[in-house]
């Protein structure tokens, strides 16, 4: 049996075990544990002060941080020298392929006299020639019928 009503408790992480303690502890009881005000902030009471940023590690979040900047500055100018001619042949292969690749489908779409080849049955020519022929004609397809 501890009584603390009397005790001015700081609501700070310098009590953040404290707080833990009176509310998890079974073998002591603590009365009027609940109506203890925190001395530096008035009308809040100690056992429901937020701890969870007395576990927040500011300085480890800031030189992780830091220090993933730093390598990557770092590491940009060091990869740029060591690998500038490396990056500049593989954009040129690059280059070559894709603009060889477009030439060759502009030239075969040239060569091409219909767009698309359309199969059908007998049962469907009304179909064909209301549905598909003028909708598909008229955006400028050119179709083989068969």
């Amino acid at each position: 049996y501890i009584d603390m009503r009397s005790c001015p408790l700081s609501c700070g992480c310098q009590n953040s075990e404290l707080q833990n303690w009176t509310i998890s502890s079974k073998r002591l009881q603590f009365p009027y544990l609940f109506n203890i005000t925190c001395q530096d902030h008035p009308g809040s009471f100690f056992h429901n002060f937020d701890t969870n940023v007395c576990y927040l590690d500011i300085a480890l979040y800031l030189f992780s941080s830091t220090f993933t900047f730093t390598i990557l500055l770092s590491l940009i100018p060091l990869l740029y020298v060591k690998l500038y001619w490396k990056f500049k042949y593989g954009y040129y292969v690059f280059r070559s392929w894709f603009g060889e690749q477009w030439r060759r489908l502009r030239d075969q779409e040239e060569n091409y006299k219909y767009d698309a080849f359309v199969s059908y049955n007998s049962a469907d020519e009304d179909w064909v020639m209301e549905q598909l022929l003028p909708n598909l004609e008229g955006s400028s397809f050119r179709l083989c019928l068969h």
